[in-house]
């Protein structure tokens, strides 16, 4: 009996493995995916940061007082790395045709128009100096583009300092500039994090969109395979040839079921080992920007033994499901095309709750909305992984259980259909009767 079911497997594994596509969507994606995007993230980081910045100053400042703000406004941005700047005194042209000469003809993406008046209303205590940057955005930009707004946000806090020190020689100007120091701290499952919310909520939102997005893909994927790795034998034939061998058709959709779920486990690995790779380079990049304490505390919370186990057995009884799923399905397919079709038609139940989670706190929607979308299993598959983020076991053991109850029910209809002559006689087709 024992031996009978091994050599089902093995066979099952031998014909999953032959087939290329299933090595390279279920197991080399996963394990590539991930570390590629955080290898673009990084490179397009890194090469906006080195890039040099080419910007061009329209200078109309006549002056005040024999002194010209605009000329030391200049020479403030010529102090800086990696500025390549173009003075331009005057210009007939339009500003946005200007704009677009200096793109294609220079590469320059920005200008920086210097009013008539600039000095003059620096001097005056009451007005107010006005700058013009002018931005031609590329579809070309990359992931990012450098800009000179924080040079210009340095020459301006150096300008109010200036001021102060003009009207009180004796006060302190970051006193007066920063009345009240404020002190940020996130708290992320009841753990402190000194750091304004904005950064680590934009690294854990991250996963919002790539984990979904990841785990709908292998699904899909997965249940495609399986179904049609059971529609080829029926449409080659081999079916009715495995069946009459002296193997019980238990042992037979077992077989067929543990083999799947053994390329789906390699999958999982795969799926885990890269986006840990993701995140360590995520956090990685991000950490130039943050003090390296804040950085190691997102990283000890994102890539903790906890998550990471558990999203490794959520994805393992979410691909369960799905198998499981496409089993049943496939019993009733004539041929692969057919099978093939009918796993799309159900992929409603995998991509809704798994798009509508990428932007949408279940959770929050209306009780209506949120009780159908609970009905589908794979939603908690997917609600599961922010769960795990936030440290809330218990609606992620229930999903557990409500989809492990799911699988037991469309393998227990797979088995009924397959100790029957249904399996062989059943055909779902959606060509048009004549």
């Amino acid at each position: 009996m024992v031996n009978k079911l091994i050599a089902i497997i093995i066979k099952e594994l031998k014909d999953l493995f032959r087939d290329k596509t299933t090595l390279f969507t279920m197991i080399v994606i996963p394990l590539l995916f991930f570390p590629l995007i955080g290898l673009a993230f990084k490179t397009g980081a890194e090469t906006t940061a080195q890039q040099t910045l080419n910007v061009a100053v329209l200078n109309l400042d006549s002056g005040y007082n024999k002194t010209k703000m605009g000329d030391s406004l200049i020479a403030f941005i010529k102090q800086f790395n990696n500025v390549n700047i173009t003075v331009i005194n005057n210009t007939n042209e339009s500003i946005t045709r200007l704009s677009r000469e200096l793109y294609e003809n220079k590469g320059i993406n920005e200008l920086l128009v210097i009013p008539r008046n600039f000095t003059e209303t620096i001097y005056n205590p009451n007005a107010t100096a006005k700058l013009e940057l002018y931005s031609y955005v590329s579809a070309a930009g990359g992931l990012a583009i450098r800009s000179l707004d924080p040079i210009l946000q340095a020459y301006i806090s150096d300008i109010i300092n200036w001021k102060i020190q003009q009207i009180a020689p004796n006060v302190n100007p970051k006193a007066i500039i920063n009345p009240i120091n404020i002190s940020y701290i996130s708290i992320v499952r009841e753990e402190k994090i000194p750091s304004p919310p904005e950064i680590v909520h934009g690294l854990i939102a991250s996963q919002s969109w790539t984990l979904p997005l990841s785990v709908f893909i292998i699904i899909v994927t997965s249940s495609q395979i399986v179904a049609s790795a059971i529609a080829s034998e029926k449409e080659s034939k081999t079916l009715e040839i495995l069946l009459s061998t002296p193997v019980s058709r238990m042992n037979i959709l077992v077989g067929k079921i543990a083999s799947s779920m053994i390329i789906a486990i390699l999958s999982v690995i795969s799926y885990v080992g890269g986006f840990t790779i993701y995140m360590n380079t995520i956090l990685g990049l991000s950490s130039a920007q943050i003090p390296p304490e804040i950085a190691n505390k997102v990283t000890q919370l994102v890539n903790s033994p906890q998550i990471i186990g558990g999203v490794a057995v959520l994805m393992f009884i979410t691909l369960l499901t799905a198998i499981s799923l496409s089993v049943s399905l496939s019993v009733y397919a004539e041929d692969v095309r057919s099978a093939q079709a009918l796993v799309s038609y159900v992929t409603l139940l995998f991509g809704l709750p798994a798009f509508i989670t990428m932007g949408v706190d279940i959770d929050q929607l209306p009780l209506i909305e949120k009780t159908v979308l609970y009905l589908i299993p794979f939603t908690h598959a997917f609600t599961g992984i922010t769960k795990l983020i936030d440290g809330d076991y218990t609606p992620v053991i229930f999903g557990m259980i409500y989809m492990s109850v799911f699988s037991l029910i469309t393998l227990y209809i797979a088995s009924k259909s397959f100790t029957t002559e249904k399996l062989l006689t059943a055909k779902l087709t959606f060509k048009r009767r004549k």
